[in-house]
């Protein structure tokens, strides 16, 4: 019976796939298309700097442009791997992963399903919860009126006690 359900089920992810395929090249195309802009960054901001962070891990180099760079293969992890303090942020980083995967998902979870449902109460719970997202913006922008708050309120003529 399993074998038989198996089967089935394979047959029809199949078939699924099947009718997902790009058969024309329009298609394709369009897929590119709408895909090549994404990729782009990706490889420019995500694929070049790591490679060159690797590049950069394998030589010794002073950071001043123009210096000479002397390559040094693994002696750089070789020293790092060797000091006790790289040993010992190693430890603690991966502590905070580990707690950080074992309590933040689950309390994210909890939050998007109470964010979710309908229940009594539900607005004022989306509406205290987005409300902190809000805070950094705000703070932001009270912190610009601050120190551009003179010149900016002055040449726009506008009288507020605080900015005599």
């Amino acid at each position: 019976m399993h074998v038989a359900l198996c089967s089935h089920f394979l047959q029809k992810v199949s078939e699924v796939i099947r009718l997902r395929t790009l058969k024309k090249t329009k298609d394709k195309t369009k897929l590119f298309l709408f895909l090549a802009p994404a990729l782009i960054i990706y490889v420019v901001f995500m694929i070049i700097p790591m490679l060159g962070a690797v590049y950069f891990s394998l030589v010794e180099w002073n950071g001043i442009k123009g210096a000479a760079l002397e390559f040094v293969g693994l002696k750089n992890y070789i020293t790092a791997f060797n000091n006790p303090n790289f040993i010992l942020s190693l430890k603690n980083m991966m502590r905070m992963v580990f707690f950080s995967v074992l309590f933040h998902t689950p309390i994210a979870l909890l939050l998007a399903v109470a964010i979710n449902n309908r229940y009594r109460g539900y607005r004022v719970f989306k509406a205290i919860f987005f409300r902190t997202d809000r805070i950094s913006s705000d703070s932001s922008w009270l912190v610009m009126v601050f120190y551009l708050h003179a010149q900016w309120f002055n040449e726009c003529n506008v009288d507020i006690a605080w900015t005599r």
